[in-house]
C-alpha cells in the first residue's frame, strides 16, 4: 500500500463501505418510491446509519478486542447488511 496515491486511503474498511453503499441505495430507493415512504429532505447517509444502528438486530460488540470476537462481529454485521 506504500506505492498508492496520496489521495488514496491506506486502510481497508470493506464492511464499512458495504454499509455505506447499502444505506445510499436504501435512500435512493425511498426517494424514488413516493407511494410507500415519507421522504425527509434532510435524510442523509449519516442520519440513516444512526437510525439503523439503534435497531435491536444491529450487532453489538460487547466483549474484549480479540481476533475471534472481531471475526464473529464482522460476520454478524455482514448478515445485518445483507438483510437490509
Amino acid at each position: 500500500m506504500i506505492g498508492l496515491l496520496t489521495s488514496f486511503p491506506t486502510y481497508c474498511n470493506d464492511l464499512k463501505q458495504e454499509f455505506d453503499e447499502t444505506c445510499l441505495r436504501f435512500i435512493k430507493n425511498r426517494r424514488n418510491d413516493n407511494r410507500t415512504y415519507t421522504i425527509h429532505p434532510n435524510e442523509t447517509l449519516e442520519t440513516l446509519q444512526k437510525q439503523l444502528k439503534t435497531k435491536a438486530d444491529y450487532p453489538r460488540q460487547n466483549n474484549e478486542h480479540n481476533a475471534l470476537d472481531d471475526a464473529r462481529w464482522n460476520k454478524k454485521l455482514h448478515e445485518f447488511i445483507n438483510n437490509l
